[in-house]
């Protein structure tokens, strides 16, 4: 089986079940040629036998990209060449260009930032601020949750208050608190937003037919430096196939899974899809000139981040318990009781983070 949201929704929860096949048999047949992300993202806790086994079958990933219009920034009169590095620098460079576009463009805002509470664009958002402020060890390997640490608290702060001040300040489109996932697809599109980041590539590939936009108006990126100067890891999030227990062609499924992630045959099914999903095996990249091709801006971006560049799992696959924490949208909702109820970051990040310990005590791993 496979579902663009199961390894976050279904495959953590039903792996501490106990309710899913293990398919280290098939995984194995590849493991050597695996980001150690993608092995790591395979990998979920079984309450029942009490151990950590591959539940899924890794056959494609996306990171988090920063997509921009590379011609509203020039018209705006900056320069690409001249765009900060680091963290905060990075987004607050285009809050000037918003007031100089719109003496001649109606509508259009800096940061399409999607801070609603649905679909997975807010939790990938929120994720990459939260890992960029020092908070990536909210939830540790061994699947413990570490709310009280005082690094995670401050991370969790800044990254509320980050993504609400801009919004409350007037550069990020009101409606953005109710953005599903396409919504800052369509409003980027649209120019109703000058950069937006966003899952995949959808964003640049949706548009490759016009003339013009793609690897040349519209510029893909990876995420900015720490503030620190240092890489921000990307989390990767990676597609798994599963086989859940009672299936009744557990062969075929096992056979057809071997065939999928042969290198070939996965790596032409994701060009075939115009690289809006990557391989989960460096040497796809390596060996097809596709991925890395120096005359496809968009793409060899893409490849980097997510195959060369700092990558990390997802919380959820250290335990199942932060799956229930994004698809609840707790972030998110604590970023609705800053913009909307007046809250402060601190106390929606202590509101938020007692909330997630609550859920975590239904997750205890030995």
């Amino acid at each position: 089986m496979y579902a663009d949201n199961a390894p976050g929704q279904i495959i953590p929860q039903s792996a501490w079940d106990g309710k899913l096949l293990d398919v280290s048999d098939v995984v194995k047949m590849q493991e050597s040629k695996y980001l150690e992300s993608a092995l790591l993202s395979a990998k979920f806790y079984n309450n029942t036998e009490k151990k950590r086994s591959y539940y899924g079958v890794p056959f494609k990933s996306a990171v988090l990209t920063m997509d921009i219009w590379a011609s509203l920034v020039e018209k705006a009169g900056f320069k690409m060449s001249e765009m900060p590095k680091t963290w905060d620098a990075y987004f607050d460079w285009f809050k000037p260009m918003q007031k100089v576009l719109r003496k001649s463009m109606r509508g259009v805002y800096s940061l399409g930032y999607t801070i609603s509470t649905t679909g997975d664009d807010p939790n990938n958002t929120f994720n990459a601020f939260l890992i960029a402020y020092g908070g990536y060890g909210i939830v540790t390997p061994d699947g413990k949750l570490h709310a009280d640490d005082p690094k995670v608290k401050e991370a969790a702060v800044k990254a509320l208050t980050a993504l609400t001040t801009p919004y409350k300040e007037g550069y990020v489109p009101p409606g953005a608190i109710n953005w599903g996932d396409a919504d800052n697809n369509n409003a980027f599109h649209a120019k109703q937003c000058i950069m937006t980041p966003n899952d995949t590539t959808s964003i640049p590939v949706a548009v490759k037919s016009h003339k013009g936009w793609y690897n040349g108006e519209i510029y893909s990126g990876g995420l900015p430096l720490g503030n620190d100067g240092k890489p921000v890891p990307s989390q990767l999030g990676v597609e798994l196939g599963f086989i859940p227990k009672g299936a009744k062609n557990v062969t075929g499924a096992k056979e057809f899974l071997t065939y999928l992630i042969q290198p070939k045959i996965v790596g032409d099914y994701l060009k075939n899809a115009e690289g809006r999903w990557l391989p989960v095996m460096p040497e796809i990249a390596k060996t097809d000139p596709f991925w890395l091709n120096p005359k496809d801006e968009t793409i060899a971006n893409f490849t980097r981040q997510g195959l060369i560049d700092p990558t990390v799992p997802w919380f959820y696959v250290f335990n199942p318990a932060y799956g229930q924490v994004d698809a609840a949208h707790i972030w998110s909702v604590a970023e609705a009781d800053i913009i909307t109820n007046g809250m402060t970051p601190e106390k929606a990040a202590d509101k938020a983070l007692k909330q997630i310990e609550a859920i975590f005590a239904k997750y205890p791993i030995a």
